[in-house]
């Protein structure tokens, strides 16, 4: 993972994507598809659910001895430790912190939060969801999504529908209200992350996310073998 990205090069291939404006509208854009429109096309009939974990240490287990690591805190032969401004977790954070900003301010000008918007971004792309299935799809505890689920209904975005089948289970419905804030808040969301793709190129992309998919597999692996 690298500290910096260099700006896309002239002439090359920019990212390809599920979304875009009416053909009087239109403009040439940066567009996702694979697995970069997975984590970043817009919601829509036809967009693909957008779920990515994180890294995890089994990276770390297999290259550690690539990385820049401090002798310091290990004994002589046992596993280096990563220095801590490149250990997992710091390069996580840092991650987060570059990128969360712009989309945060994205969510202030419609007055919500991020736990907020990860709820309706998940409803986007199915409505009816049971309280837990949102905690699950928007990695958030379910007693965060009870709060959640709350404010967003008293601001007119969703509404709760018991089961008729199972009057113990509770769906999270959008109102008209909050199908309409997909329009008018996805624009500015779609153009945040066609900046964000000029980061990579569409082949470390690519790499990236099959990193990524390869590590959570191997540590979910790790902890059902432990068991």
């Amino acid at each position: 993972m690298r500290e910096a990205a260099l700006p896309r090069q002239r002439g090359q291939a920019a990212l390809p994507g599920t979304w875009s404006r009416p053909a009087e509208m239109r403009t040439p854009r940066l567009r996702f598809t694979g697995r970069m429109g997975r984590l970043f096309a817009p919601v829509g009939p036809r967009a693909i659910p957008a779920s990515r974990s994180t890294l995890t240490a089994s990276i770390i287990s297999t290259n550690i001895m690539s990385m820049e690591t401090d002798p310091g805190l290990v004994p002589e032969g046992e596993t280096p430790v990563p220095r801590y401004a490149r250990s997992l977790q710091t390069m996580l954070l840092r991650t987060q912190q570059a990128v969360a900003p712009e989309f945060r301010a994205i969510f202030g000008q419609f007055g919500l939060t991020q736990p907020q918007w990860r709820v309706i971004r998940v409803l986007w792309e199915k409505e009816g969801q049971s309280i837990s299935a949102l905690a699950e799809a928007a990695l958030l505890d379910q007693p965060v999504v009870v709060g959640v689920v709350d404010r967003l209904q008293r601001s007119g975005l969703v509404q709760r529908q018991r089961s008729e089948t199972d009057r113990r289970l509770v769906h999270v419905l959008l109102t008209e209200k909050g199908r309409a804030l997909k329009d008018d808040a996805l624009p500015a969301v779609r153009d945040a992350y066609e900046r964000l793709g000029t980061v990579l190129t569409e082949k470390e992309w690519e790499m990236l996310f099959s990193l990524l998919d390869k590590v959570v597999d191997g540590v979910h692996q790790g902890d059902q073998d432990a068991r």
